[in-house]
């Protein structure tokens, strides 16, 4: 028998197969190391313009990181705090949520099956459970120990990487000269990250406050917990929140 030979293309299509799922296994094996990086590596490059702009106004270098690092803290302690706060309210709150949206489940019942439509009881039985809610508050409480020691960690690393990064292009021009020349694309993609992440940042704020607003305008409860939802969504790419909720 003649064994049929595999073609180079399918081989090349099974290699990155293979490739990506070390990758996916590795990145989910290191990942209690990677979200700390990945978050100092967003923060400081959202830090990183204000740092320059507070040294373009003859501001020392550790003052301006220290101003940036305090804003951030001050910004992280502001948000946690609202989520802490709507999460405990919420979780009090759901038992009377749950009771209402069993008096409409009823109520709609009541209606279809006046209507000659009979839906079974367990199609529109909720499965929302009152403790659900509690156990989700509880372990968002009892994991700020742990937040709290990663944060450190975190601020200490944006730190450093916004102090090498006043002194970074100095360093880059004493070894090669012109980094623009040298680099063009590396340049290139720091500055058009740089723009999109506070551009992105800027989008999120000004949609986060217009959703808090308008849903405070009707009356809706929890809209600035809703608000800082929209606001964190803007950094997710709507295929993965497509893909997430599917």
């Amino acid at each position: 028998m003649q064994s049929t030979p595999i073609s180079s293309g399918r081989i090349h299509y099974v290699l990155i197969a293979a490739s990506l799922v070390i990758i996916i296994a590795g990145i989910h094996l290191a990942h209690d190391f990677l979200v700390p990086v990945l978050i100092s590596i967003f923060l400081s490059v959202l830090g990183t313009p204000p740092v320059r702009w507070l040294k373009r106004r003859r501001v020392p270098i550790g003052i301006a990181v220290l101003i940036v690092i305090s804003v951030i803290l001050l910004i992280i302690i502001l948000l946690a705090t609202i989520v802490g706060a709507s999460m405990s309210s919420l979780a009090s709150s759901m038992p009377v949520y749950q009771q209402r949206l069993q008096e409409h489940i009823t109520a709609l019942t009541t209606f279809l099956s006046a209507k000659g439509i009979i839906i079974p009881p367990d199609m529109l039985t909720t499965s929302m459970n009152s403790n659900d809610m509690a156990n989700i508050a509880t372990s968002f409480l009892s994991g700020i120990g742990s937040g709290i020691s990663m944060l450190v960690v975190i601020l200490l690393t944006v730190s450093f990487i916004l102090l090498e990064a006043g002194s970074f292009p100095n360093k880059i021009r004493a070894a090669v000269g012109n980094p623009r020349a040298v680099f063009p694309g590396f340049t290139a993609f720091v500055n058009e990250m740089q723009r999109f992440m506070v551009f992105q940042t800027l989008y999120g704020l000004i949609t986060g406050v217009i959703i808090t607003l308008w849903l405070w305008l009707f009356g809706v409860e929890y809209a600035v917990l809703l608000g800082l939802i929209t606001f964190i969504l803007c950094y997710i790419p709507m295929w993965v929140q497509q893909l997430l909720l599917s």
